[in-house]
């Protein structure tokens, strides 16, 4: 199968800030229960989610850079629209945060 294709990068480009997302916020409740980090209250709470899916949407830099490596054109290209679709959407989400 052959993986520099547009709708590969696609595909990749909207599962990765998910999956990603869901692992840091796992690391992140395994410190908590373990004590190394503090609970988060209401206040703090958004600030967090706002972090995660940060990070989140970073971990499309690992697809991205491995597709560059290997010269996927395509499939790079493909995960262009995902990757800026998730930053529309943070910014327009936590703008009241961002924009004080």
């Amino acid at each position: 199968m052959k993986i520099d294709k547009f709708l590969v990068g696609l595909a990749v480009g909207m599962a990765c800030p998910i999956i990603g997302f869901a692992l840091v916020s796992y690391i992140f409740d395994m410190l908590t229960y373990a004590g190394v980090m503090d609970a988060t209250s209401s206040s703090t709470d958004l600030s967090r989610r706002k972090t995660l899916w940060l990070l989140g949407i970073c971990c499309n830099l690992i697809p991205v850079n491995i597709f560059k490596i290997k010269k996927l054109d395509n499939a790079l290209r493909g995960m262009i629209f995902p990757t800026l679709g998730y930053v529309a959407w943070w910014v327009y989400t936590y703008s009241s945060l961002l924009f004080q």
